[in-house]
C-alpha cells in the first residue's frame, strides 16, 4: 500500500502521521515522533509523499515578503495569514547565531528584513530539511513543503477559516474539518 506522511516539528524531533495515499483506510493511520526528517523518509511505510510544514528551497536572496512561496500563500490566505512569516536567504538561515543572522540580513544582496524570533527558532529544522534534500537529491521528488492553514482552507471549500487556530472555536473548526475528511478522532 502506498503511504503519505504529514510532518511537523515537535519537541523531541518530528511528529509524522502516516496514512494510505488513497485515503480509503482511515483506520490504518499511524502517528509517531521520529528523531529526524530522514528517519521519516526512511520509515517502514516508505512514504511516497512527505508533506512537511517547514520551508524548503532556500534562495541566495529574498525580497521584502520572503520567498515566492510565502508571498503566494499569504495572497491565498487573505487577512488570516499571521502564521506565514518570511523565510530568510540561505546564508541567514545558516548563520551561527541570531546576531550574525541579523547582520547578514542587513546586506542588500541578501534580504531587506531581519529574521523574526519565530523564524529564527525554526532555523535548525530548516537547515535539517535543506541539508537532507541537498545530500539526498532523490528525496526532492517525495518531500514537499506544505502550509497547514492552506490545507484547512482547502478542506473548507476554499474559504479562509474565520477563527485563528489558537482560539477554541478555531481549533474546533479544524478538528471538524479533519473529521469530515474522514480522519479518525
Amino acid at each position: 500500500m502506498p503511504w503519505v506522511a504529514g510532518v511537523d516539528g515537535c519537541p523531541g524531533g518530528w511528529v509524522a502521521v502516516f496514512g494510505p495515499s488513497d485515503g480509503h483506510d482511515p483506520e490504518n493511520i499511524r502517528a509517531r515522533v521520529l528523531p529526524s526528517l530522514e528517519a521519516i523518509c526512511d520509515a517502514p511505510e516508505a512514504p511516497g509523499i512527505v508533506a512537511v510544514d517547514i520551508p524548503i528551497g532556500l534562495p541566495d536572496r529574498v525580497g521584502p515578503g520572503g520567498r515566492t512561496a510565502e508571498v503566494l500563500v499569504r495572497a491565498l490566505l487573505g487577512p488570516r495569514r499571521a502564521s506565514v512569516f518570511p523565510t530568510s536567504a540561505r546564508s541567514v538561515v545558516y548563520a551561527p547565531d541570531y546576531t550574525a543572522a541579523i547582520a547578514l540580513s542587513r546586506r542588500p544582496e541578501t534580504q531587506p528584513f531581519a529574521p523574526s524570533p519565530p523564524a529564527q527558532a525554526i532555523f535548525p529544522r530548516i537547515r535539517e530539511a535543506d541539508g537532507l534534500l541537498r545530500a539526498r537529491t532523490e528525496l526532492q521528488a517525495r518531500v514537499y513543503e506544505v502550509h497547514p492553514e492552506l490545507a484547512f482552507q482547502g478542506l473548507n471549500g476554499g474559504t479562509p477559516l474565520p477563527e485563528p487556530k489558537r482560539k477554541p472555536a478555531g481549533a474546533a473548526l479544524r478538528r471538524d474539518l479533519l473529521a469530515r475528511a474522514g480522519l479518525p478522532a
